[in-house]
């Protein structure tokens, strides 16, 4: 779409700039889609930059952590099992995302037992080093999952589906990569307006919304409201939509005031 920037808009408002007219003097387009994969792009990598900085530094202290542990006996395990299992379900959370790539083979409990026996130093050591790693990608997992929930279940008809990935967002249609633009009109929209919503607002802030159910399917207006109660409950988000929509609404009467 093409739309003035705020600059732009700035100048223009204030007299410094007359407004574009004629050939050549087109108003400066902004691709919100593109800027908005790009942005997401810029913030998975930042993300792992620093999980892949704190991993080295957990790395290099390894050795000298191990030489100062002192001996454990096997009678803590239960307690290490349970610290052991958490450290890799939140592993498993960004393998599911799609941001971080399995490198290690599941370990049962049998062996995990066994090994805790002979080496329970060393393996609480490891935890010890390596537990908090994972800050950098835990502190926007809630934002990630929540953006991909409503992607793939609003695309479910569609059959398309979305990963994130080292190098960005990723989005397939049964099964086969497929460039971002070739989205249509309502997804791109809904892919924008998610996307700001759940990364682009201040905690604690308001947000105006006007006819959402512009270019939506109407599932996809009847399941709006649904999804962005769930954005205000994570973000602490106040909004306030104005729409002609009754599919919008949608049975939450609650939540309606009639204006006329």
């Amino acid at each position: 779409k093409t739309y003035n920037s705020q600059l732009t808009r700035d100048l223009i408002a204030h007299g410094d700039m007359e407004y574009p007219r004629g050939r050549g003097r087109e108003p400066e387009k902004i691709d919100f889609l593109q800027r908005a994969s790009n942005e997401m792009t810029r913030n998975i990598k930042e993300w792992l930059e620093e999980y892949n900085r704190m991993l080295e530094e957990a790395k290099n202290k390894l050795p000298s952590m191990y030489l100062m542990a002192t001996d454990h006996s096997s009678d803590g395990y239960e307690e290490f099992e349970n610290r052991w299992n958490d450290y890799h379900q939140e592993l498993e959370k960004f393998y599911e995302l799609g941001i971080l790539k399995r490198t290690e083979a599941v370990i049962g409990s049998g062996e995990l037992q066994g090994a805790y026996s002979k080496k329970a130093s060393f393996l609480i050591t490891y935890l010890d080093a390596f537990e908090g790693t994972l800050e950098p990608l835990q502190k926007n997992y809630l934002k990630l999952k929540l953006f991909s929930d409503i992607f793939h279940k609003r695309n479910e008809i569609t059959h398309k589906t979305l990963k994130f990935t080292p190098n960005g967002i990723e989005i397939y249609s049964n099964d086969k990569k497929i460039d971002i633009d070739c989205l249509t009109s309502g997804e791109k929209n809904d892919f924008v307006m998610f996307y700001r919503l759940i990364f682009n607002t201040s905690i604690n802030g308001i947000v105006l919304i006007d006819e959402p159910e512009i270019s939506l399917h109407i599932e996809w207006q009847e399941d709006y409201l649904d999804r962005l109660i769930d954005i205000c409950q994570m973000n602490g988000l106040q909004a306030i939509v104005a729409t002609h929509s009754p599919n919008i609404v949608n049975g939450h009467f609650d939540l309606f005031v009639d204006k006329v």
